[in-house]
């Protein structure tokens, strides 16, 4: 924190200045400790709840960003809990309008315009708790969670809960269980680009045309450039994109729509029918991220309000394969108040063996989940070049 330097005249005003700068600094220090030490516990948790996947690489190169507009690199994952947060965050301290940031950045800027809100999901997707750190507050959001989705949290035990009726709590997670209306085919291992023993799942075998009938295909212009949705029984789809465009999910996300609409429109484009085969990888990993980019940001709220965010830590966790899948993410954000403050053809391949983007939402609706994978060994052991 910058300060004004003052000239000292007494010397006891130099002495305070001392005791008090010795304090800061003792203060600062046990900070920066705790702080590599929380670093230390993540790092070992994303590597104990992977411990099973020996052939990974450190899923430090899968990247998770914090909302779907954020840039991202080859291989990413986003879910919008710590959208919500966010939104809780300006609910009860802003009457839902966005807060002044300090200082301001890309990010701040996209997590107050609310680009993804719990109106977008049913309310049994997602449970959200907001209070001032007090006794036994832990214990509820584990209830509350065990109560809604029969679930334990990943990251509730990298929060300081010493209780302080000046810090607050924001927390949400965001669950979902989905199955496909009807269980795709075990295939045999096969290539993920330059990837060996690579398991997927898909249509070629017994039941190929029921199967097909759970896929829509949202557009098609060649076996290397399509978006498909597979619908589930509870009405949720899963979106996935071959070679996906765009230098972020919102992109990736707004191309398919645009690419489906001149596919549904374009009298001349090829219209596949059920002449394809499908297949698709399965997927299963954890990751927790502390987001460093938002500690220490100082929003101000109404009445002069000011909170110093202190920590934001998301988990993300996804399985899919021929059964459906579950998407699991949490995010809790800790503050401290300052001061007041087709024709007959050969059949195509629609095959998810290179670069992908899926996303899960709600029939028609916004998508809650977002993932980009380039490198499958990230998401799946056992694979080899």
């Amino acid at each position: 924190m910058k300060k004004n330097i003052v000239k000292i005249i007494f010397a006891l005003i130099i002495i305070a200045g001392i005791t008090y700068g010795i304090t800061r600094f003792l203060k600062t220090y046990s900070n920066k400790g705790k702080q590599k030490e929380e670093k230390q516990v993540e790092k070992e948790i994303n590597k104990e709840t992977n411990k099973d996947k020996k052939d990974n690489k450190n899923l430090n190169d899968l990247d998770m960003v914090p909302v779907l507009k954020e840039k991202i690199k080859e291989n990413a994952v986003w879910a919008g809990t710590t959208n919500l947060v966010w939104n809780e965050m300006l609910d009860k301290l802003n009457d839902g309008k966005a807060v002044e940031v300090e200082p301001k950045s890309e990010l701040t800027d996209h997590l107050n315009k609310k680009g993804f809100t719990k109106e977008m999901v049913p309310d049994s997707y997602y449970y959200i708790k907001a209070e001032k750190m007090k006794e036994g507050l832990k214990e509820e959001i584990e209830k509350g969670i065990k109560d809604k989705f029969n679930q334990k949290s990943n990251i509730l035990d990298l929060i300081d809960w010493s209780v302080d009726e000046n810090k607050y709590l924001f927390y949400s997670m965001l669950y979902r269980e989905f199955e496909f209306k009807n269980k795709f085919n075990k295939l045999e291992n096969g290539k993920f680009k330059e990837y060996k023993n690579v398991k997927y799942f898909g249509t070629e075998g017994k039941n190929e045309e029921k199967l097909k009938e759970q896929i829509d295909i949202l557009y098609y212009k060649n076996d290397n450039d399509f978006a498909l949705a597979i619908n589930t029984k509870g009405g949720d789809q899963v979106v996935v994109n071959k070679n996906p465009k765009g230098d972020s999910f919102y992109d990736i996300y707004k191309n398919i729509l645009k690419n489906k609409m001149e596919y549904e429109n374009d009298p001349k484009a090829e219209q596949i029918s059920n002449n394809y085969l499908f297949k698709m990888p399965n997927i299963d990993f954890k990751k927790i991220k502390t987001y460093d980019e938002l500690e220490n940001v100082t929003i101000k709220a109404k009445d002069n309000f000011k909170m110093r965010i202190q920590k934001v830590i998301q988990g993300i966790e996804f399985k899919l394969d021929e059964k459906g899948g579950r998407v699991k993410s949490e995010t809790a954000m800790m503050g401290v108040k300052m001061g007041a403050l087709a024709d007959e053809k050969m059949p195509r391949e629609l095959y998810i063996d290179d670069t992908f983007a899926l996303f899960i939402q709600k029939e028609n609706k916004v998508p809650f989940f977002a993932l980009k994978i380039d490198d499958i060994s990230l998401v799946q052991n056992g694979v080899n070049r």
